[in-house]
């Protein structure tokens, strides 16, 4: 968790720097879209602020929200949460490389065996890994993904896995 909150710290760090007037040299870039597979699972919605670097790098910061089981074992609306989270290093202004790592939260329910039968929450995290291609029309600002993203389920299993996406650019 102390990984998580630190991460988020630099994170809003980084997205202040795009609020500056006085640092006008450093371009910001932020991306809304949509994943199929990737590290949030089966689908998930995702925010991304890109700021560039010298040359032709950037540095960007993922964070989004994935479910996969809306109900619970009694089936009662109780949905597992996905909070995927990641660093990515893109190479390129139209096409671009990117390769990343992260972490997936996860906030599932748990069957409670004790006579309370009071229904709990399990929290896990899992490290992910990204490498992939990344368009991006300049004009329009459409945005198309293909990544590989292998997770390390609780830290524990290596699982391969991958993910397309598409989404929208903008300032």
């Amino acid at each position: 968790m102390k990984k998580l909150y630190l991460f988020l710290c630099f994170l809003g760090f980084c997205l202040s720097l795009c609020g500056q007037d006085t640092l006008s040299k450093i371009k910001c870039k932020h991306l809304l879209y949509l994943e199929i597979g990737g590290i949030g699972g089966i689908a998930s919605v995702n925010y991304e602020n890109n700021i560039a670097l010298k040359n032709k790098f950037a540095l960007g910061f993922r964070g989004g929200f994935s479910t996969v089981h809306l109900l619970d074992y009694t089936r009662k609306f109780n949905p597992d949460l996905i909070f995927p989270v990641s660093l990515l290093f893109l190479y390129g202004i139209k096409h671009q490389m990117e390769i990343g790592i992260g972490q997936t939260v996860s906030n599932i329910p748990a069957a409670n065996m004790d006579k309370t039968r009071i229904n709990t929450r399990k929290t896990t995290f899992n490290t992910t890994f990204s490498i992939g291609y990344r368009f991006e029309h300049q004009k329009t600002g459409l945005f198309f993904k293909c990544s590989y993203t292998p997770i390390i389920i609780q830290n524990k299993y290596y699982k391969h896995w991958g993910g397309i996406s598409i989404g929208y650019a903008f300032k």
